[in-house]
């Protein structure tokens, strides 16, 4: 049979259990390895780096707004104030209308609204143009 306080162990046994544990720990540890600094941004430059990148795409899709504006006033529109003047020109040279007539400058005051502009051009005759 055993002894009641056989299998406890005592407070030496206790204390070189630690220190194994410890040189243990201490032997795992990895080597301590030197870092270089990569050049690491700080919490503000990356901040501002991230708005001029926002910056640069808004200013990119307002370029593309343009542009696409700016070529559909160059695209060949049947309506477009050219256009409508020189269906008055045709007039003038036409024998319709004198070239320093009155009805010449109503007609490019009415020609400043698109609206106005799309009803002269789609009327069925220069007769009826005329007369508008």
């Amino acid at each position: 049979m055993k002894d009641v306080g056989q299998d406890v162990p005592t407070s030496s046994q206790i204390e070189v259990s630690k220190q194994v544990k410890k040189s243990a720990k201490l032997i795992m540890k990895p080597k301590d390895v030197q870092m270089k600094r990569k050049g690491r941004d700080s919490a503000g430059s990356r901040m501002f780096k991230e708005f001029m990148v926002k910056q640069g795409e808004r200013l990119d899709r307002l370029i593309e707004i343009l542009e696409s504006d700016a070529y559909g006033v160059n695209k060949d529109d049947p309506y477009s104030a050219s256009s409508c003047m020189s269906v008055i020109n045709g007039m003038i040279d036409g024998g319709m209308m004198p070239d320093d007539s009155p009805l010449c400058y109503l007609a490019m005051d009415l020609f400043e609204d698109a609206v106005q502009r799309k009803l002269f051009m789609t009327m069925r005759s220069e007769r009826n143009q005329f007369g508008y």
